[in-house]
């Protein structure tokens, strides 16, 4: 049976607004130790597969420095800590990053963004009805384009690696199926 290991230790490296690094000490059930075991702490991510009236997808295109890549992918950001739910940060992240509204939102799936390193979780929200309703209104450190494709053009982007972020392409594939678009990627 597995089972837990026991944190002896635990000393943060790194503390800011954004993300704590800490390393921990640990004893594994089998009595080794392992030391250090790095960990990321970061707040909840919500990202939102947003369609319109025509059953468009909403989309953006940023510069991601982590990789150093232009990327492809749906409305996302943190969860303000203790401040708003996923639900919430969801409508703000889509309307602060689009402009957009929608008339209903759907929890698609909650994970883990890697559980053997990060401590927080992925919120997945489908939107209809999403339609432009002000200017974007973008972070500091943001420079975001965003425009509604067809499913098909999706597709086109995920084949091409443009549209790459695999949380966001598991979340696709979920929203595709409840529209009815199964099948839409191969």
């Amino acid at each position: 049976m597995i089972k837990k290991w026991k944190k002896l230790d635990s000393k943060y490296l790194i503390t800011s607004d954004w993300i704590n690094v800490r390393a921990d000490r640990c004893k594994r059930p089998d009595g080794g130790i392992v030391d250090p075991y790095y960990v990321i702490e970061e707040r909840n991510w919500v990202y939102v597969i947003a369609f319109n009236s025509d059953m468009d997808v909403l989309v953006v295109r940023q510069y991601r420095h982590g990789a150093g890549i232009i990327t492809v992918e749906f409305p996302s950001g943190d969860v303000a800590l203790d401040k708003e739910s996923p639900i919430e940060g969801a409508k703000r992240e889509l309307l602060e990053e689009t402009g957009c509204t929608a008339e209903s939102f759907d929890l698609l799936m909650e994970c883990y963004s890697d559980p053997s390193r990060y401590t927080n979780k992925i919120f997945a929200f489908m939107a209809r009805g999403a339609q432009k309703v002000c200017e974007p209104s973008f972070d500091e450190n943001e420079c975001i384009e965003s425009e509604f494709i067809s499913p098909s053009e999706l597709a086109a982007l995920v084949r091409e690696g443009s549209f790459c972020l695999s949380h966001h392409l598991w979340g696709a594939i979920m929203a595709m199926e409840k529209v009815g678009q199964k099948g839409w990627c191969v």
